[in-house]
């Protein structure tokens, strides 16, 4: 006598757990409404993103928490499009 062994079938996950989690590395932003290293689950609120209209390269300082480092690096480096938004953020909100 054999027994059949039945397995399960793996499924998609459901499209908002393929979204990854964004991090901010820019600079605090409206006295705290939105601070540096804020975690995003499903992207840019439509809300933070009114904060930088007009600012170049805004979107840049929102970087998958897997790229972290090297965003930060990168945020550091003269010349870089994350370095140059933080720029113009901090001569936007001084």
């Amino acid at each position: 006598m054999t027994t059949k062994t039945t397995r399960k079938r793996k499924t998609a996950p459901p499209p908002e757990a393929l979204i990854e989690t964004l991090i901010y590395i820019g600079p605090t932003l409206q006295r705290g409404r939105l601070p540096h290293l804020t975690t995003l689950r499903s992207g840019i609120p439509p809300d933070l993103a009114e904060l930088a209209v007009g600012i170049e390269d805004f979107d840049k300082l929102f970087v998958p928490v897997s790229r972290l480092v090297a965003a930060q690096q990168a945020a550091q480096t003269k010349g870089t499009p994350e370095h140059a938004a933080i720029e113009r953020l901090k001569g936007a909100y001084t």
